[in-house]
């Protein structure tokens, strides 16, 4: 994903937030640009931008302890908190379903979920696919490093990315909260093969970096349906 500064200043120390290099999960997507800083030139070069990832081999090489992302990042930070609390949902739903006397009903989960979701939405029916990527990705935890490379050196990536989490994220919004299906069709998007018959019927429209709901046929009717009713 494009970004700006891909060098900074040693004045720029006090901008950047430190991050464990331990704490880092290979393949798992980046809220924000990377950096290192290097002594000798004083500066903070980007390695990594955002929803970029990690090999195994690329942590390892890097002797450090840190390294330095924008305070900004803190501004995402609540969209992943949310993903995580929807995917702990999901997890609760499919828990209801097999023990139906734990104290919750399906209804409560699906509502709390579309809820959550239905903040992502402007005036114009649309999101940024930015923000639905880094919701998605606590969701379906897609970490084959091996396709990711492969998207990422023909430079498709962030198109993927964009795809497979747009095509999750109207399956959500239409009720689809089986985690299990969802990682499936996440996994399915990225890597090129066939999809549920359903999942097909979604198709994904983007302008300016942002997700537009689909208009027509018989998902753009179930969509629109769902929106005059939040």
């Amino acid at each position: 994903m494009n970004f700006t500064h891909t060098k900074l200043g040693a004045e720029s120390a006090a901008t950047l937030c430190c991050v464990e290099v331990a704490s880092l999960v290979p393949g798992a997507l980046m809220l924000a640009p990377v950096y290192v800083y290097l002594k000798n030139n004083q500066k903070f070069i980007a390695i990594k931008g955002p929803l970029d990832f990690f090999l195994p081999d690329e942590l390892k090489q890097y002797d450090l302890e840190y390294f330095y992302v924008p305070q900004s990042v803190r501004d995402i930070l609540p969209i992943r908190a949310e993903g995580r609390a929807v995917s702990r949902m999901i997890e609760l739903l499919a828990k209801t379903s097999r023990h139906p006397d734990c104290g919750i009903t399906t209804f409560e989960v699906e509502e709390a979920v579309f809820c959550a979701m239905r903040l992502f939405f402007d005036h114009a029916q649309s999101c940024s696919l930015f923000e639905i990527s880094i919701f998605v990705q606590e969701i379906c935890a897609y970490t084959n490093t091996a396709r990711l490379e492969r998207l990422r050196s023909c430079n498709r990536l962030d198109h993927a990315v964009f795809e497979a989490s747009s095509t999750v994220f109207l399956a959500m919004f239409l009720g689809c909260l089986d985690g299990a299906f969802l990682r499936e069709l996440f996994a399915a998007k990225m890597e090129r093969r066939a999809l549920h018959p359903f999942a097909k019927e979604i198709v994904i429209r983007i302008q300016d970096d942002r997700l537009l709901f689909p208009t027509q046929g018989r998902i753009g009717a179930m969509l629109h349906e769902r929106l005059e009713a939040a």
